[in-house]
């Protein structure tokens, strides 16, 4: 964890009532911890009950987008491996569709600018 991530999570620890960007915040923070949910806020003194509770919320209010076909170069050979598509739902809510054959390099360009919403 980042000295940045250490210093937001102390100023959000010390709250006794998070509003909708400080959950955000939160759980932002644990994502990328990679820890299970329950060990993280046992480690650092949080409620399961109120970082569940607002996962759940948050998770709820997320709509789904609408899905958005990419063609990608090469698709000559996509049916020749698997017949089904993969479905890959990122944790902003977002979902791609990956068909059998794809190209790793492409495929891992696509989960970033999907992440992060930027192509830059």
């Amino acid at each position: 964890m980042t000295e940045k991530q250490k210093d937001a999570l102390q100023l959000l620890l010390a709250k006794n009532y998070w509003s909708e960007s400080d959950a955000r915040q939160f759980l932002s923070i644990w994502k990328r911890n990679g820890m299970i949910l329950s060990h993280f806020c046992r480690e650092y003194g949080v409620s399961y009950k109120r970082a569940s509770r607002w996962r759940h919320k948050l998770q709820k209010n997320v709509q789904t987008p609408d899905f958005v076909q990419v063609d990608l170069p090469g698709d000559k050979v996509m049916h020749q491996v698997c017949p089904d598509p993969i479905e890959i739902v990122l944790t902003n809510g977002r979902s791609i569709r990956v068909l059998p054959g794809f190209d790793d390099e492409s495929l891992c360009r696509v989960l970033s600018i999907a992440e992060t919403g930027s192509c830059g």
